[in-house]
């Protein structure tokens, strides 16, 4: 049982739903992380290096805040810090250039990278983020 203010229940539901709460067959989840875990140990490293050259160019781009510390793993959380651009409006662009990313806030996106993204992915979602925000291609 959790109690508090509405704003503190809100702030935990979200919370509960970054950390898999929300979750149901949670099972069927687990299979594929059992799987990585016993097959995939050696190659997260390029995961994970292709997370932290994304979020580097990102962050080189006006109206982005990436804290490249807290990039050690594939998961990249990029603030928001333009006027004209928030969450919602920045998700339904990128959607229309077949980018996924997810809310996590206002002005707070996450992304994550899988062994699936190339060199070539990256740099065609750094320049859809640079032709949205600073208006170049």
């Amino acid at each position: 049982m959790l109690a508090g203010t509405k704003e503190f229940i809100e702030k935990a539901k979200l919370n509960r739903q970054r950390l898999g709460g929300g979750m149901r067959q949670a099972g069927i989840i687990a299979a594929p992380g059992i799987y990585a875990l016993e097959n995939m140990i050696e190659r997260l490293k390029d995961d994970n290096d292709k997370a932290k050259q994304l979020a580097e160019k990102l962050s080189s781009i006006e109206g982005l805040f990436i804290n490249l510390i807290d990039v050690p793993t594939n998961i990249i959380s990029v603030t928001i810090h333009h006027n004209e651009m928030d969450a919602d409006k920045l998700i339904n662009e990128l959607r229309g250039k077949r980018i996924k990313v997810k809310k996590i806030g206002t002005k707070k996106i996450r992304m994550i990278v899988h062994y699936l993204i190339t060199n070539e992915h990256i740099d065609y979602v750094v320049s859809r983020f640079r032709e949205l925000l600073e208006g170049k291609g």
